[in-house]
């Protein structure tokens, strides 16, 4: 434990303001920190509960169980119904690279037209709403080689609220999902069922 910088006896009234504080409990190079002035401690708190403030909010984005709870991307694939729907039989929350992948897929199917609202959003894909994609055997015979790739070609260079800043880390939590997927999905075509895949964000 650092010293203090006077004897006990020496230390200010309480109406007088201390030239000098020392920051305890501090580990490594922080450890024993002398902070010249309040206001330097003010900066000195500021930037710590700043970096702490911003690791709340990357793991609290990371949730992979608060749908329609927080602003961001949330993915669903099942069968489609008569009118087209597709009802959830599979759920990703900010699988950026999964999200990737299918706006491809959304693309090459309507024929790379114009499909988004006019807004400086629309670079970043097909959103809920617009029909979403339908999963198709080589759709599926894609998408299980971009797994076993660690979706490689599907880098997210955009699209903060559908978790780019962490889409490494979902690609491995969610690869057991994306397999048992691809394994859904063949059982299902081969049944002649219609599958589909749409998301919101």
């Amino acid at each position: 434990m650092a010293k203090p910088i006077c004897p006990i006896s020496h230390f200010p009234t309480p109406v007088q303001e201390p030239r000098y504080v020392i920051i305890p409990n501090q580990t490594g190079r922080d450890a024993g920190t002398v902070v010249q002035d309040r206001s330097s401690v003010k900066n000195f708190l500021k930037i710590n509960l700043t970096f702490v403030e911003t690791y709340l909010i990357y793991m609290g984005e990371r949730q992979t169980n608060n749908k329609g709870e927080n602003m961001g991307l949330d993915q669903y694939a099942g069968l489609r119904d008569s009118n087209g729907e597709v009802h959830e039989e599979f759920y990703w929350r900010k699988h950026a690279r999964l999200q990737v992948f299918m706006a491809r897929q959304y693309n090459k199917q309507l024929g790379n037209k114009e499909h988004n609202t006019h807004s400086d959003l629309q670079h970043l894909g097909f959103n809920g709403g617009q029909g979403g994609v339908n999963i198709t055997e080589d759709l599926i015979k894609d998408l299980e080689e971009s797994i076993k790739n660690n979706y490689y070609d599907c880098f997210a260079s955009d699209g903060f609220f559908w978790g780019q800043q962490f889409q490494e880390e979902q690609v491995k939590e969610y690869k057991a999902q994306d397999e048992k997927f691809i394994k859904w999905c063949k059982e299902q075509l081969q049944a002649g069922r219609e599958i589909g895949y749409d998301c919101s964000w």
